[in-house]
């Protein structure tokens, strides 16, 4: 068009975050790693009711890299313990941790996927509890309007958890004022925020520390099975997405039918959509050689874990 060709070329990550209602292509340029997946990321397509295309480029080397995902994805207990160790000797009040995220990945050696990996797998065995990020140093830096520094300063620290602050234009290290003041980070933050409601102050951060809990010792979780980390439920589960996608990609039934059945959706036998490059051969295109689409769905069945 004599606008040109609007492009966006996108993780999937910031591609779900695209919030516009007219796309009319999503293109995959490789194959996701479940059908939960690539169901939620072709949706980013036609959502204005309009005809949209979504187009997968699928090959054997996909299925690799999506292995070798899994692989990375999997904890081991002396991952978890090294990081659980690194949490536990961060700066703290009572049990609460202020840690920055570049350097728990300095102390552990882990990426910060992994890291938000292990960290999200202890709090669900029980190990800690993630708040909100936390500001390491906060900033009062303006009041309402109407209202005087000595008005606000007085009004804020009417509300228990807000007495010590030192002024306005203050610089506040909250760590620190906590530890001071014998405060819940929770609490604290809390007060702060009530406080800017009312209009008694306005404060601002960078919100660069995880905030985490620590509910027990790291020496408890020595003891800790394979059982209760889950890792071998969680690795076969992520390869029988895995399959469900692949599957997908080589079936002679109509996608949109293996799409509804995979969601628990009751879909006739001799259901078709009559969109999908099986319902209408001349929507496929196979670019070289594909041993995905030449393998038959019976061997592929044959060489895949049994559900």
């Amino acid at each position: 068009s004599p606008q040109g060709l609007a492009i966006i070329a996108a993780t999937n990550a910031f591609g779900l975050g695209i919030d516009k209602h007219n796309l009319r292509f999503v293109i995959h340029f490789a194959m996701p790693g479940s059908l939960e997946a690539y169901y939620q990321e072709a949706g980013r397509a036609g959502r204005d009711g309009k005809p949209a295309e979504c187009i997968l480029f699928a090959c054997e080397e996909d299925v690799g890299l999506q292995r070798w995902f899994i692989k990375q994805s999997l904890i081991s207990k002396k991952e978890l313990l090294r990081v659980y160790t690194a949490v536990e000797r961060s700066p703290s009040y009572e049990r609460f941790r202020w840690i920055e995220p570049r350097e728990l990945e300095w102390q552990t050696g882990c990426d910060s996927t992994k890291i938000r990996v292990i960290l999200s797998l202890m709090q669900r065995i029980g190990a800690i509890r993630q708040h909100p990020r936390i500001s390491s140093v906060l900033n009062i830096s303006k009041v309402y309007s109407g209202r005087s520094a000595k008005q606000s300063l007085h009004e804020a620290g009417k509300m228990p958890a807000l007495q010590g602050l030192p002024g306005l234009d203050a610089r506040i290290e909250t760590l620190r004022y906590c530890q001071l003041h014998r405060l819940s980070p929770l609490t604290f933050m809390e007060r702060l925020y009530d406080a800017r409601w009312q209009g008694s102050l306005q404060f601002h951060g960078t919100e660069d520390c995880l905030l985490i809990e620590c509910l027990y010792p790291s020496q408890k979780l020595k003891h800790i099975t394979a059982e209760q980390l889950g890792m071998k439920d969680f690795e076969r589960q992520k390869h029988r997405q895995l399959d469900q996608m692949v599957l997908y990609t080589v079936t002679p039934q109509c996608r949109q039918r293996v799409i509804h059945s995979y969601f628990g959706e009751a879909v006739g036998k001799d259901y078709r959509c009559g969109l999908c490059d099986v319902c209408d051969s001349s929507l496929r295109t196979e670019i070289g050689p594909n041993p995905l689409v030449k393998t038959s769905v019976e061997q592929f069945l044959k060489q895949r874990e049994t559900p």
